[in-house]
């Protein structure tokens, strides 16, 4: 299931520059600029549905859970070397049998929470989290779907860069030149933003899945394809 913005906006982007640039004696030139860029109204897409365990309890949980197996337990806090003593994870398992969420240890191994949410959320009959007691829409608003796609285009970027350039013109006309860059690039989603390359899938496994739709500032960061400096 998808949807598109009903206002969705064009991409634009806006830039600016300066330049300063001197000629020295014998042909010798010298520059140094400044340039910047701003993406605004970036396509971007993703799941409106999305997991979430916020005020639920469940990452406190979770963490126990974890804390048991680098103490060398099982996920249950069973099954623990001498002289160590787990703790239960009480909410897990309360949610699903023993037997279950020691089977998922990689997901404690490797702090792979939305994994390991998405399992829960997905088991069904007398395994699943309503057969426990808790809500059907325990972890997604919306538990009658799956994934709901959605692409809108409140997507930024920016683009800060330094050059610096020099050029020798010879009377042969052979010019010889050597420049350097220093450069950042930020945004919020740039690997593949829309989906395109998976016919729009999105997981919790790759790159372009925010890690959190109501709080897009925590994948403001550098962006994928930033190249630091450049000759």
């Amino acid at each position: 299931m998808g949807a598109f913005d009903p206002n969705i906006k064009n991409p634009s982007v806006h830039e600016w520059d300066l330049t300063i640039q001197h000629e020295f004696p014998k042909h010798f030139v010298a520059e140094i600029g400044y340039v910047g860029k701003r993406g605004t109204h970036l396509y971007r897409a993703y799941d409106l549905n999305q997991v979430s365990i916020d005020g639920t309890g469940f990452l406190d949980s979770f963490l126990v859970a974890m804390k048991n197996r680098q103490m060398g337990c099982k996920p249950d806090g069973t099954s623990c070397p001498v002289g160590v003593t787990g703790q239960p994870p009480t909410l897990l398992l309360q949610m699903m049998s023993a037997t279950r969420l020691n089977g998922r240890g990689s997901d404690f191994d490797t702090y792979n929470i939305g994994n390991f949410a998405n399992f829960a959320d997905g088991l069904t009959g007398a395994n699943s989290i309503t057969a426990h007691g808790f809500p059907a829409n325990f972890f997604r608003p919306n538990p009658q779907f799956g994934q709901i796609f959605f692409q809108d285009s409140g997507g930024d970027s920016y683009y800060h860069g330094l050059f610096i350039a020099a050029r020798r013109r010879f009377e042969s006309g052979l010019d010889l030149s050597v420049s350097y860059t220093f450069s950042k690039s930020i945004d919020d989603m740039s690997i593949d933003p829309t989906g395109a390359a998976t016919g729009g899938g999105l997981s919790t496994t790759n790159s372009r899945t925010p890690t959190d739709i109501h709080n897009w500032r925590l994948d403001r960061a550098l962006s994928d394809f930033n190249i630091r400096m450049s000759c």
